[in-house]
């Protein structure tokens, strides 16, 4: 009767990497909580400034909108990343969509530090579209 064996394989896999010099990672703090609080207001003033900029009285087109909304969540993103305190993480979700007779709600729900992590979200309509844009800001420690 034959037999057979699975094989079985044994990596030993070394890893380096190559960090840019004056690139290395802050070392961990073991901080519980932030020395410093984000800047909720300074958050939205970037939101309620950036949108009708960028998106303004463009109209809605079904093959543009993938891309627009990469670059929507990709920019603001960046904004928010030059104001935030050390050690916090940025994540920016965009929701956009044709104007029409229905209606719609974006909800959100989080598990996390009331005291440190936050969000906002901000709505901009013209008349073909709306846009939906979430910033959570999260401690990462």
């Amino acid at each position: 009767m034959p037999t057979s064996r699975r094989p079985t394989f044994r990596q030993n896999k070394c890893r380096t990497y190559q960090v840019p010099d004056g690139q290395l990672p802050d070392p961990p703090s073991y901080a519980a909580r932030p020395p410093e609080k984000v800047q909720i207001t300074a958050i939205k003033n970037i939101l309620e400034g950036y949108l009708p900029v960028k998106i303004g009285e463009m109209t809605y087109d079904t093959a543009r909108a993938p891309s627009l909304v990469k670059e929507v969540s990709e920019e603001v993103k960046g904004l928010v990343k030059r104001m935030l305190p050390a050690r916090y993480k940025v994540l920016c979700v965009v929701n956009l969509g044709e104007r029409g007779q229905e209606d719609l709600i974006v909800v959100s729900r989080c598990l996390w530090d009331s005291y440190s992590d936050s969000y906002v979200a901000h709505v901009y309509q013209n008349a073909s579209m709306f846009c939906v844009v979430a910033v959570y800001a999260v401690y990462f420690e």
